[in-house]
C-alpha cells in the first residue's frame, strides 16, 4: 500500500461492523500531471484508504479512493501502486501501469477512482481476541451463545508503514452493545454511557501510543452490532491558564524564598563563627583545669609554710616566756621560718600569675562566641548540639 507522507487532519476512520472490520484513512496530497497539458492548475487530493480486516483484526484487502479536484480540463497523472484500478466518476477506462494512474478530467469537476493496493499494509496492527466463560473462541463461534463474554481489542505501530500517521493520529474506539443482550457490562481501560437502548463502549489513545481495551458482560444469544474505530487528527487548540491573579503571590512567594535562603545563609555562617569560638572556649578551659591543678600542687607546700610558721611562733612565745635570752635563740630560729614562707609566698604568687594566663583565654574565647552569635533566635536543640560539637 502507498501511503502519502502528506495529512489531511481532517478525519480518519475505522469500521467494524458484525465482527467484520473496515479501515478507512483520508489523506491530502499534491497531484501530478501530464506535462503535455498546459496549463494546469494542480489542485489538492483526498484519498481515502479502506482496509478489509477479519474478526481477529487481520487485514484482508486494501482499497484507496482517490478525490482528484482540478481547476481546468485536462489529462491527469497520479501515483500509486495499484493491482488494479475503477472508475467511480463516469465509467472511463484508466490507464495504471509502473505506478502511474492517468486519465481525463473536466474543469472544476471532482474525479472519483479507487485502487486495490498491492500491499495489505496498514499504519497500525490489530489484535481482538474473545474468550466466552473463560475459554478462548473463535468470533464464528459466538453467533447465538451465551455466557460470560470478554472482548480484548489493541492497536500498535505497524513498523512496516511510515509512523506519519500512527505518530499524528489519536484512535478512538468505540463499541455499541444492545442492553437486551448484554448486561453487566464492564470496561477495563474504556468508558460506559447509556445511549438509548444501548450501551456505548469508548476507548482512546493518544498519537504514539497503543490502545488497549476489554469488555467483559453477560451476554444472551449473542450478535454485535456496528462498532467504530476512528483516527483522529491532532490539531487540538488549548488556552494558557489566566495567571493574573496569583502572578503577585507567586513573586511574593519567590522575594520570601530569596530572604529564607539568604538568612539560612547567614544563619549558617554565625554557627561557623559560634563552633570556632566554642573551640576557643574548650581550649581556655583546659589552660585553666591545668593552673588549677598548678595551684594545687602549691597548695601543700604553702600549707606546710604555714604550720612551720606557727610551731616557730610557738617557740618564740615559749621561748619569750622563760627568759630574754631565749628570745635571741627563738629569733634565729624564726628566721629560717620566715625564709620559707616567702619561698611558699613566691609559689603562691607564681601559681595565681599561672593561673591568670589561663583565665585569659577563656574570656577571650567567650566574647568571641558573644559576638558571633547570629541575631536570628537559635533553637535549643541547635546550642546543644554545637556544645556537643566542642566538647
Amino acid at each position: 500500500m502507498m501511503i502519502n507522507n502528506k495529512i489531511d487532519r481532517r478525519s480518519l476512520r475505522t469500521f467494524l461492523r458484525a465482527l467484520a472490520i473496515t479501515f478507512a484513512i483520508i489523506s491530502l496530497t499534491t497531484m501530478a500531471f501530464a506535462a503535455d497539458v498546459s496549463p494546469i492548475s494542480a489542485s489538492a487530493k483526498e484519498e481515502i484508504v479502506y482496509g478489509s480486516l477479519t474478526a481477529d483484526g487481520e487485514p484482508q484487502a486494501v482499497y484507496i479512493v482517490n478525490y482528484l479536484h482540478l481547476d481546468e480540463a485536462g489529462v491527469f497523472t497520479d501515483y500509486g501502486s495499484y493491482s488494479n484500478v475503477l472508475n467511480l466518476t463516469d465509467g472511463q477506462m484508466l490507464s495504471a501501469a509502473n505506478g502511474e494512474v492517468s486519465g481525463t478530467i473536466e474543469a472544476g469537476n471532482e474525479f472519483i477512482y479507487q485502487g486495490k493496493s498491492e500491499s495489505n499494509e496498514l499504519p497500525w496492527l490489530f489484535v481482538i481476541r474473545y474468550e466466552l466463560d473463560g475459554i478462548a473462541v473463535a468470533p464464528a463461534q459466538l453467533a447465538g451463545n451465551s455466557g460470560r463474554i470478554v472482548i480484548r481489542a489493541g492497536a500498535v505501530r505497524n513498523f512496516a508503514v511510515a509512523s506519519e500517521y500512527y505518530e499524528n493520529c489519536a484512535l478512538q474506539a468505540s463499541l455499541t452493545l444492545d442492553r437486551e443482550r448484554f448486561r453487566n457490562v464492564e470496561a477495563n481501560g474504556a468508558t460506559l454511557a447509556n445511549a438509548g437502548g444501548n450501551i456505548q463502549v469508548t476507548c482512546a489513545s493518544l498519537p504514539g501510543s497503543p490502545m488497549y481495551f476489554t469488555v467483559t458482560a453477560d451476554v444472551t444469544d449473542f450478535e454485535m452490532d456496528s462498532a467504530t474505530i476512528a483516527a483522529l487528527p491532532t490539531s487540538m487548540r488549548i488556552s494558557p491558564p489566566d495567571t493574573s491573579e496569583w502572578q503577585a503571590q507567586l513573586t511574593q512567594l519567590t522575594d520570601a524564598i530569596a530572604s529564607l535562603s539568604q538568612g539560612m545563609a547567614n544563619l549558617s555562617s554565625g554557627a561557623q563563627d559560634l563552633s570556632g569560638g566554642a573551640s576557643a572556649l574548650g581550649v581556655g578551659y583546659a589552660s585553666l583545669q591545668s593552673g588549677l591543678d598548678a595551684l594545687s600542687a602549691q597548695s601543700s607546700a604553702l600549707i606546710s609554710g604555714a604550720e612551720q610558721i606557727g610551731g616557730a611562733l610557738s617557740s618564740l612565745t615559749a621561748a619569750l616566756t622563760s627568759s630574754a635570752e631565749g628570745a635571741a635563740a627563738g629569733l634565729a630560729q624564726l628566721e629560717p621560718l620566715l625564709s620559707g614562707m616567702r619561698t611558699g609566698l613566691t609559689s603562691i604568687e607564681s601559681a595565681l600569675t599561672q593561673l591568670k594566663s589561663a583565665v585569659s583565654p577563656i574570656t577571650d574565647a567567650l566574647s568571641q562566641a558573644i559576638v558571633a552569635l547570629p541575631a536570628e533566635s537559635i533553637a535549643v536543640e541547635t546550642i546543644g548540639a554545637i556544645y556537643s560539637a566542642a566538647s
